[in-house]
Protein backbone atom coordinates (compact mmCIF):
# COMPACT_ATOMS: atom_id res chain seq x y z
CA UNK A 1 0.00 0.00 0.00
CA UNK A 2 1.30 3.46 -0.91
CA UNK A 3 0.33 6.43 1.25
CA UNK A 4 1.34 10.10 1.27
CA UNK A 5 2.33 12.01 4.37
CA UNK A 6 2.68 15.77 4.64
CA UNK A 7 3.74 18.42 7.11
CA UNK A 8 4.55 22.11 7.17
CA UNK A 9 7.30 21.41 9.74
CA UNK A 10 9.79 18.88 8.33
CA UNK A 11 10.22 15.47 6.67
CA UNK A 12 10.18 13.63 10.01
CA UNK A 13 6.71 14.99 10.71
CA UNK A 14 5.60 14.07 7.18
CA UNK A 15 6.76 10.48 7.78
CA UNK A 16 4.91 10.41 11.12
CA UNK A 17 1.80 11.64 9.31
CA UNK A 18 2.04 8.78 6.81
CA UNK A 19 2.65 6.21 9.55
CA UNK A 20 -0.38 7.51 11.45
CA UNK A 21 -2.59 6.85 8.43
CA UNK A 22 -1.74 3.12 8.55
CA UNK A 23 -0.77 2.40 12.18
CA UNK A 24 0.39 -0.97 13.47
CA UNK A 25 -2.20 -3.30 14.97
CA UNK A 26 -0.89 -4.64 18.28
CA UNK A 27 2.29 -6.65 17.78
CA UNK A 28 1.82 -7.23 14.01
CA UNK A 29 5.02 -6.11 12.22
CA UNK A 30 4.92 -3.31 9.67
CA UNK A 31 7.54 -1.83 7.38
CA UNK A 32 7.36 1.82 6.31
CA UNK A 33 9.67 2.56 3.37
CA UNK A 34 10.06 6.07 1.96
CA UNK A 35 9.63 5.80 -1.81
CA UNK A 36 10.09 9.47 -2.60
CA UNK A 37 10.16 12.80 -0.81
CA UNK A 38 9.65 16.34 -2.06
CA UNK A 39 8.93 19.90 -0.97
CA UNK A 40 6.19 22.16 -2.32
CA UNK A 41 6.91 25.81 -1.65
CA UNK A 42 5.62 29.22 -2.65
CA UNK A 43 2.23 30.79 -3.06
CA UNK A 44 -0.12 31.40 -0.18
CA UNK A 45 0.34 27.93 1.41
CA UNK A 46 4.01 28.38 2.28
CA UNK A 47 6.15 25.23 2.45
CA UNK A 48 4.92 21.62 2.61
CA UNK A 49 7.19 18.62 3.16
CA UNK A 50 5.71 15.50 1.57
CA UNK A 51 6.67 11.86 1.22
CA UNK A 52 5.24 8.74 -0.37
CA UNK A 53 5.61 5.73 1.89
CA UNK A 54 5.18 2.06 0.99
CA UNK A 55 3.58 0.14 3.86
CA UNK A 56 3.95 -3.63 4.02
CA UNK A 57 2.95 -6.23 6.56
CA UNK A 58 0.80 -9.33 6.93
CA UNK A 59 -2.37 -7.34 7.68
CA UNK A 60 -1.94 -4.48 5.19
CA UNK A 61 -4.71 -4.40 2.56
CA UNK A 62 -3.38 -5.26 -0.88
CA UNK A 63 -0.05 -6.58 0.45
CA UNK A 64 0.45 -10.03 -1.07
Amino acid sequence: MLITGSSQTDFAAALQDAMGQQPTQGDVPRRYEVVRAWVDTGGIVGTWFRCEVAVTGPDVPGDD
